[in-house]
């Protein structure tokens, strides 16, 4: 079975092209504290897991945190933060093509 999902080329281009900077908000006072109560919000909800699949995972933060083991999203660069983020313990894939 094959999934195709193709989000408009402006749109690929934009997520890429701030991919880094998205990222690095999260480094910064602001960021890095509604990082910390998104997560905490998050955990309260989900319970323990095994098998877990993020959609949209962009860089990886939220799946590192809460321990999620596959990534799916149409940016490539987001994807490449997200592996280097998660190195040996997750698996990332294009939501291009999936077959």
């Amino acid at each position: 079975m094959n999934i195709f999902f193709s989000p408009s080329l402006n749109c690929r281009l934009t997520i890429n092209q701030y991919a880094k900077s998205y990222d690095q908000w999260y480094e910064r006072p602001f960021g890095s504290s509604a990082f910390g109560l998104e997560v905490a919000c998050l955990k309260r909800f989900i319970g323990p897991f095994s098998l877990s699949l993020e959609v949209g995972v962009g860089s990886g933060r939220f799946s590192q945190a809460l321990g999620v083991s596959y990534g799916l999203d149409p940016s490539m660069k987001l994807l490449k933060l997200a592996r280097q983020r998660r190195e040996g313990g997750f698996f990332c894939v294009s939501a291009k093509k999936i077959n």
